[in-house]
């Protein structure tokens, strides 16, 4: 694409945003009330929205303002839905492979989270907008004049951003399908949110350029910070709100929303494609190996981990950057028999400087969870028939059958 037609297309995008910021300042009736939520404030964000990104809304969306106690329960309720369960079950069961016993309990760790540090969620089931007025209400000393044009107002920002998600449950399902996948499961929630905080960008400060984000993601980090969900160390924060939006806005930029919306019609699965984007033509899983369970065991979980969760899995530092660089893929089966298990893992990198990192990242691991072992140097290390680590040039695959589940 030419420089001409990207400034051409770049101008065309910023005149629909600006045509969706000017039918958002059209209506200055107070969004929200002692009474609630105004109807016809939301249909106008809704129709702000559907203008911006090309494609219609449809039926409005249902908002319902909780106060501190409802909200925290509609959070709980949401996150024990059957699809939520169902991956972390299955996270559950790597992090006991692995030797974390957080989540031996998932449903008791899930509900052990705080429950009331949310401004507002999306339940996709019920299509509907759950806001907490104690949360606006205590973050309404917030000064958005460094932030947003036109006067909007804190309660807006967040109902923007939750329609947004309203809207992308209207058209794009990928995002939303069921996976056993923890890597893709990762990026359809990173995409999720970023798409939304894009749409969100855009309508309150008129542009998509890094300044505009910059600006924007101080705002989202102050409020973040004021709700207690400490963005500075959550790396979970950071993928979704942080990386996801800077490279999302880079495609409006080059793309325009349309190409966004192409984009998201069928979405990468894997972290690594928007932690490292120029990696995306390279990550392939057709050289996935399967391996078979020992006679007598039974397959438990069969999942990639992904760039963004190798770092936590394998307890490297908090100083290691968000990604594991150079990552081009992976398989990890976990077999278990009774109350034993045990894990193999096949992963491809991008160099064989990436492996050999990799390498010692897991070596370390299997150190910590078998001390009475001595390891020996090099790539290659057997430490028994079902414990072992190889690499084969860009190729690594690590195996460990002495855990046993608590």
């Amino acid at each position: 694409m030419s420089r001409h037609t990207r400034r051409v297309r770049a101008r065309y995008s910023f005149a629909v945003a600006a045509t969706a910021l000017i039918l958002l300042a059209g209506c200055r009736q107070r969004l929200l009330s002692g009474a609630g939520v105004d109807p016809d404030r939301v249909r106008a964000i809704e129709q702000a929205i559907a203008q911006l990104r090309g494609r219609p809304f449809g039926a409005s969306a249902h908002v319902d303002v909780l106060d501190r106690d409802a909200m925290a329960a509609t959070v709980m309720r949401l996150r024990e839905r059957d699809e939520n369960l169902h991956i972390l079950r299955i996270r559950s069961i790597v992090d006991r492979a692995f030797g974390d016993p957080w989540t031996t309990d998932p449903i008791g760790a899930m509900r052990r989270l705080p429950a009331d540090n949310a401004f507002a969620v999306y339940s996709p089931s019920d299509d509907t907008l759950f806001l907490s007025r104690a949360r606006l209400e205590s973050a309404a000393t917030i000064d958005l004049r460094e932030f947003v044009h036109g006067g909007q107002t804190l309660a807006e920002l967040v109902v923007t951003h939750e329609l947004a998600h309203a809207w992308q449950h209207r058209h794009f399902p990928a995002l939303f399908a069921v996976t056993d996948d923890i890597d893709e499961w990762e990026t359809q929630h990173a995409l999720i949110e970023g798409d939304a905080e894009v749409t969100t960008l855009a309508l309150m400060e008129h542009a998509v350029d890094d300044h505009a984000l910059d600006t924007y993601q101080r705002l989202r980090q102050r409020m973040a910070t004021a709700a207690g969900q400490q963005p500075e160390s959550n790396r979970d924060w950071q993928l979704r709100y942080a990386y996801t939006p800077r490279y999302l806005s880079r495609i409006v930029r080059e793309r325009g929303w349309a190409g966004l919306n192409a984009f998201l019609d069928d979405p990468p699965r894997a972290t690594a494609a928007i932690l490292e984007p120029l990696a995306q033509a390279q990550l392939d899983s057709s050289g996935d190996q399967q391996f078979l369970c020992p006679a007598g065991w039974q397959y438990a979980a069969d999942t990639r981990i992904g760039a963004f969760q190798i770092p936590p899995l394998l307890r490297m530092s908090p100083k290691t950057t968000l990604e594991m660089a150079g990552w081009r893929g992976d398989r990890l089966q976990i077999c278990v028999r009774g109350d034993d298990l045990q894990w193999r893992w096949h992963t491809r990198w991008d160099s064989e400087a990436a492996a050999t990192s990799f390498v010692a990242a897991v070596r370390a691991h299997l150190q910590r969870q078998h001390p009475q072992v001595t390891f020996g140097e090099g790539d290659s290390v057997r430490v028994s028939p079902v414990s072992w680590i190889e690499r084969r040039g860009r190729v690594v695959s690590v195996a460990d059958g002495r855990v046993a589940t608590p």
